[in-house]
């Protein structure tokens, strides 16, 4: 383990990642951290902790953090080089910003670093410590390997992963570079961890931390790989699966646990958007995703599942806005709008050029467009989506008349090639899709459209039962865990659809009658986004009452 925690902390950025990491060591170790990191510092100083007795300051800790090797260059070589980051503090910061009483308190003052001192420096930093040293100021090191070393020791990783639970972790990493692995190692790592967590405050806060330092390690580790997607649904199971064990273990209602649980969505966050980031370019070029695609089938089931991810992006930005915009700050609110204007353009430009988006292949592909739909209603783009139903629905009835082809009520590929390539043919079941199209015709109040939707049902002459589920009471404790829709909820069926006006009343009275989203601890803790995750990792149907709630 040593090696692995060692290249992960030698690939941290200086800004946001290592300090963010040695400022949670400090924490472990006891101290209390009263400057945080943040862009920029303030005379050297990267991270200001206390170490307190009975609730007094005995030792004052302060860290100025730099990437990479200390060559001479990096030593004194620039205004933020390290000579001139440790003298800032010592002449400047000491005096101006403590008080004379935590200036005789005994003060230790550490350049740490994800690499080493270059060995032609050693006279020049044993000279300098020996000429700036006081009886109550020490100056030290803190290298990469000093701090592999706190890592392993102060997140418990012999502790809490014993040599089997570290074998599934290495192994996780041995085939994540693998497009078709299903991390059933990882998977089992966290159970065996939730299996014998210890509910205690400061046990509990340990556990959380590692898993948040595991999902980071794994996230660089992708990227390194070059298979990113990877850690997008690395992180996709690692907020379910956390979420389930704290809420069934009563905890996540303490504030101090969803402060440890929001740092693991705000990585998951940063893990979309890095995955975003290096693939964008591929959304704006005609059928892009083709060339990854071993025949026309795979290209379908592809663009599908990129379109999922593209959304949940979204809906983390969006949530991000909606703080932004409840706290009244402007500047948070400008850079979550362009980015929302980014995700905009890639989205509606993917469903554009890859004409695989007007075809859903399987019945739960309603999920993905639900997402998609979702974003693109809230980014007001009613015109864009009413559209893209049309081309759905003109792209339905040519492959159901040509092919007797209609999206599989249950993902099965073997069948779908054998009914593609005629070798066996259909049985007409039932369809969630043509209820969820049915719902965003009310949702854009467009009875034109829905009106051609009843026209293709026609075409099936009543073989097909029309289907929609609704949550209930039982379906809020387990709503982000696997199966949820099977467990819990009513299932209405129906083969004769209503009027347009009644489809709508239909869709009010049920939206009242069944829970509302309040209910729901992911929405109350403004978190929304964890059920558009749930329902696209567990392959489970959205919750209806978060589009439905557009219904007037």
């Amino acid at each position: 383990m040593n090696f692995i925690i060692r290249e992960y902390i030698s690939i941290l950025k200086e800004d946001g990642e290592l300090d963010s990491l040695l400022a949670d060591l400090l924490f472990e170790q006891g101290y209390t951290i009263k400057y945080k990191p943040e862009k920029g510092r303030q005379y050297g100083v990267d991270i200001l902790a206390f170490k307190k007795e009975k609730q007094k300051v005995v030792e004052i800790r302060i860290l100025t953090v730099k990437r990479d090797n200390i060559t001479r260059s990096a030593w004194n070589g620039s205004v933020n080089a390290a000579k001139q980051s440790l003298e800032e503090i010592l002449e400047v910061y000491l005096n101006k910003h403590l008080t004379q009483q935590e200036q005789k308190l005994p003060i230790r003052i550490t350049l740490a670093t994800n690499g080493v001192i270059s060995q032609n420096l050693d006279l020049d930093w044993t000279s300098f410590k020996e000429k700036h040293s006081k009886d109550n100021i020490v100056i030290d090191f803190l290298g990469i390997d000093d701090i592999t070393n706190q890592v392993k020791d102060d997140f418990l990783f012999d502790t809490l992963l014993d040599k089997e639970n570290q074998a599934l972790f290495r192994k996780t990493l041995a085939f994540m570079d693998l497009t078709d692995y299903q991390y059933h190692h990882y998977i089992q790592l966290l159970d065996a961890l939730f299996d014998k967590a210890i509910l205690r405050k400061r046990e509990l806060q340990k556990l959380i931390r590692l898993i948040k330092l595991l999902l980071d390690l794994m996230f660089k580790w992708s990227d390194e790989v070059g298979n990113l997607k990877s850690a997008v649904t690395l992180s996709h199971i690692t907020l379910l699966k956390t979420y389930n064990f704290l809420t069934k273990s009563n905890k996540l209602k303490l504030k101090y646990i969803q402060e440890e649980y929001f740092k693991i969505y705000s990585l998951s966050r940063l893990i979309a958007v890095d995955y975003y980031n290096k693939v964008n370019d591929h959304y704006f070029v005609e059928q892009s995703v083709q060339r990854y695609s071993k025949n026309h089938l795979e290209y379908g089931l592809r663009t599908w599942e990129e379109l999922g991810l593209i959304s949940i992006l979204g809906h983390f930005e969006l949530q991000q806005y909606w703080v932004y915009l409840q706290t009244k700050n402007k500047a948070g609110q400008e850079i979550f709008l362009r980015s929302l204007t980014d995700v905009n353009k890639s989205l509606t430009s993917f469903i554009s050029k890859n004409s695989s988006l007007n075809y859903p292949l399987y019945d739960n592909h309603l999920i993905e467009f639900n997402l998609a739909m979702q974003f693109l209603r809230m980014y007001q783009k009613d015109d864009f989506c009413l559209n893209w139903i049309e081309k759905i629905l003109i792209s339905l009835h040519n492959q159901y008349r040509i092919k007797q082809l209609f999206p599989l009520f249950r993902p099965d590929y073997e069948k779908l090639v054998d009914i593609y390539f005629g070798k066996s043919k259909q049985k007409l079941e039932s369809s969630m899709l043509l209820a969820s199209i049915l719902d965003w015709c009310i949702i854009l109040d467009s009875e034109e459209t829905y009106d051609k939707v009843i026209e293709l049902i026609k075409l099936f002459e009543e073989k097909i039962s029309i289907q929609t589920w609704y949550p209930t009471e039982d379906t809020v404790d387990i709503c982000l865990a696997e199966g949820y829709c099977a467990k819990s909820g009513n299932v209405f069926s129906f083969k004769n659809i209503p009027s347009f006006k009644e489809y709508k009343n239909n869709i009010i009275e049920l939206r009242e009658k069944f829970v509302e989203a309040r209910e729901f601890k992911p929405y109350n803790l403004g978190m929304e986004v964890l059920h558009h995750i749930a329902s696209f990792h567990h392959k489970q149907l959205p919750l209806p009452y978060l589009y439905h709630r557009f219904v007037k």
